[in-house]
C-alpha cells in the first residue's frame, strides 16, 4: 500500500463512514497489520540474506533460546509466535544443520525432545540482535515515551488472547 491509496483508505472510510457501521476498530487493524506485514518482509529478508534461515527457523530457535529448555514438539507449537503447519519438516532442517539436537525423553523413551544446541544458540546470538536493529528502525518513528505505551497497551491486548 503506497501513500495515496492510504490516504484514499483513511479518507474512505473514516471520514466517509458506511452507513450503520461501527468501523473504529479498523483505524487499529488496518495499521497492526501493515506494521506486521513490514516487520515480516523486513526480517525475512534479513534472515534469508545473512543467515539463511526462515521466520520459522529463528522462531523455534528463539523459543528454545528464551524459554532456555528443552521443549516437545508440541511445546514448541504451541510456544511459537508464528504458526508451523510443517513442524516435523522444520525441526528436520534445523537437525540437518546441527542448529537442534534432538533428545530421547527420560519420562517417554517414545518420545523426542528438542534442545538448542550450541551452534543453534550462536546463531541466535547473532541474528537476534540484527533483528532487534530492523524492528528498531521501524518503530523509530516513536519516541520512548510512546514505544513504551505503545508496548503496554499491546501487552494487555495479547494477554487477553491467551487463555
Amino acid at each position: 500500500m503506497n501513500k495515496e491509496q492510504l490516504d484514499n483508505y483513511y479518507h474512505n472510510i473514516f471520514d466517509n463512514k458506511p452507513d450503520g457501521l461501527d468501523i473504529s476498530v479498523l483505524k487499529i487493524v488496518l495499521p497492526l497489520t501493515l506494521i506486521q506485514k513490514e516487520v515480516m518482509q523486513q526480517n525475512s529478508l534479513l534472515l534469508e540474506k545473512k543467515y539463511d534461515l526462515t521466520l520459522s527457523q529463528i522462531n523455534l530457535l528463539s523459543t528454545l533460546l528464551f524459554n532456555d529448555m528443552t521443549m516437545s514438539p508440541t511445546q514448541l507449537s504451541q510456544s511459537m509466535v508464528f504458526s508451523s503447519g510443517g513442524m516435523t519438516k522444520l525441526l528436520k532442517s534445523l537437525e540437518s544443520r546441527e542448529l537442534i539436537e534432538r533428545i530421547e525423553s527420560s519420562q517417554d523413551r517414545r518420545s523426542m525432545l528438542v534442545q538448542l544446541s550450541p551452534k543453534g544458540k550462536a546463531m541466535c546470538k547473532k541474528a537476534i540482535p540484527d533483528l532487534l536493529e530492523s524492528d528498531h528502525t521501524i518503530f523509530s518513528t516513536l519516541d520512548s515515551s510512546e514505544q513504551e505505551q505503545l508496548a503496554k497497551i499491546l501487552k494487555k491486548l495479547v494477554y487477553t488472547m491467551v487463555s
